[in-house]
């Protein structure tokens, strides 16, 4: 039986349901257009081709739990003007992260250190520079192994809609994701419309249950990033 924060993403993936998904309902809480910093120029920026991607993902892919590597500074503005937000984030399929969620915020943390680290190790020297480079995204990148104990983990550029989250802003640095399907490289935001109450009371309040882990203060640490977005600087 699951238990704490395994227990609330299984009642997401029951609420939301298993792929693939044929219903209306999760498609209406989802699906959203491309914003307008990224509609004026699509093609500055490969985060566009999610929203052509959108309807296979909601049929087809995983909800996972997702923790948050860096962001730009207007999402954990709740008063921001933008109404979706680049951010990257860490998550896997592996079922041992359903309640394991410390160990992807260990993991999270991990990535984010690479930022002002040059490892030794040659191939976390490449996932370091493919992940902070400053004018592309990544989406779907396997973490090195050396980082999660021999676990498969990912890591992605994504867009994060304020309306897919309890009072629009990023009040933790976790969050249930969808991971983008087999063929597919873009992965999601669940909506806050099938996260337990609980959960959203959770996600608002000052307190983590006692078995998982204390906030990590990594929010006012993180430099503004929108790669090749300057206009949202």
């Amino acid at each position: 039986m699951l238990h704490g924060f395994g227990a609330h993403l299984e009642d997401i993936r029951r609420h939301f349901g298993r792929p693939p998904r044929t219903g209306p309902d999760s498609r209406e809480h989802w699906s959203r257009p491309m914003p307008g910093w990224l509609e004026a120029a699509p093609d500055r920026s490969r985060l566009a081709a999610f929203f052509s991607e959108q309807p296979e993902i909601l049929e087809r892919g995983d909800v996972v739990w997702g923790m948050l590597v860096q962001a730009h500074e207007a999402l954990f503005d709740a008063d921001g003007e933008f109404e979706a937000v680049p951010g990257e984030f860490v998550y896997s399929r592996d079922p041992h992260y359903t309640e394991h969620l410390a160990e992807l915020r260990d993991i999270a943390k991990d990535v984010y250190r690479l930022k002002d680290y040059r490892p030794r190790n040659e191939p976390l020297m490449r996932f370091a520079e493919k992940v902070f480079d400053a004018h592309d995204e990544v989406f779907d990148l396997p973490v090195p192994k050396i980082l999660t104990n021999g676990r498969d983990v990912r890591f992605s550029h994504l867009i994060v809609h304020r309306e897919h989250l309890p009072e629009g802003y990023m009040a933790k640095t976790w969050l249930p994701l969808i991971a983008p399907p087999e063929g597919l490289h873009h992965a999601a935001v669940v909506n806050r419309h099938f996260w337990p109450q609980a959960l959203v009371e959770t996600w608002l309040g000052g307190t983590w249950q006692a078995d998982v882990f204390a906030p990590a203060p990594i929010k006012r640490e993180l430099p503004a990033h929108l790669p090749a977005q300057p206009s949202l600087g």
